[in-house]
């Protein structure tokens, strides 16, 4: 039911008739105080209409290579700097599963000294640039823990994230390497890496076993 802290999006009216129904988009719970509010603001509310993103959503933490379980799960917060001061994986944008990585360290990577127990070998590999086959500079050295999430807050599964993981580093060590990939990066070509490779964690690549046939990502 409408209450006086909800305002009708098409008229801006404040019901306080607590006996009216509430009429809202289950999408977005843009709230309207009759159907006719509804239909009138439809045209408008369709082109701004964004689904309510979750107070907390899945993802992982990527830790250093001495680590005996780099990949760990964790729940990301709504307040977390990830949301403000994370980076797009590039690669991840080919492929439709976009990507935010945020990295712990305050310090800047490139102007403090190299420490090589910082290196963080799955993080840089999820920042490979798709053209050059080479990973963005500022991610190749003393990049410490780093948080990963999909930009758009599903639920980032760990088989997704390992897949994703085994592709960029294929792409490294193919593009890279001054070779070019047999099939461009799209969304349709990564699917069909993915049911060539069954990747499990830690950015090993395993044979497709003959139970892995359907890819849910």
């Amino acid at each position: 039911m409408l209450d006086d802290t909800k305002q009708c999006a098409n008229c801006s009216n404040l019901k306080r008739d607590l006996s009216l129904i509430d009429i809202f988009c289950p999408r977005c719970t843009t709230h309207y105080c009759s159907f006719s509010c509804e239909a009138e603001h439809a045209s408008i509310h369709q082109r701004f209409c964004r689904p309510m993103l979750p107070d907390n959503v899945q993802g992982f933490e990527l830790s250093c290579r001495d680590d005996e379980d780099p990949i760990r799960s964790v729940e990301i917060h709504s307040r977390d700097e990830i949301h403000s001061r994370g980076e797009i994986c590039p690669l991840s944008r080919y492929i439709d599963i976009p990507l935010v990585m945020y990295r712990h360290l305050k310090q800047n990577s490139m102007t403090m000294t190299y420490n090589p127990e910082l290196d963080n070998r799955l993080a840089s590999s999820l920042m490979v640039v798709p053209d050059s086959g080479y990973v963005i500079p500022k991610w190749q050295q003393n990049v410490g823990l780093v948080t990963v999430m999909r930009e758009d807050h599903k639920p980032l599964k760990l088989k997704t994230l390992s897949m994703i993981l085994a592709y960029c580093q294929v792409v490294m060590s193919v593009v890279g390497g001054g070779g070019g990939l047999k099939d461009p990066i799209s969304p349709a070509n990564f699917l069909k890496f993915c049911r060539i490779y069954d990747c499990e964690g830690k950015g090993r690549i395993y044979k497709l076993r003959s139970r892995f046939k359907k890819i849910e990502l």
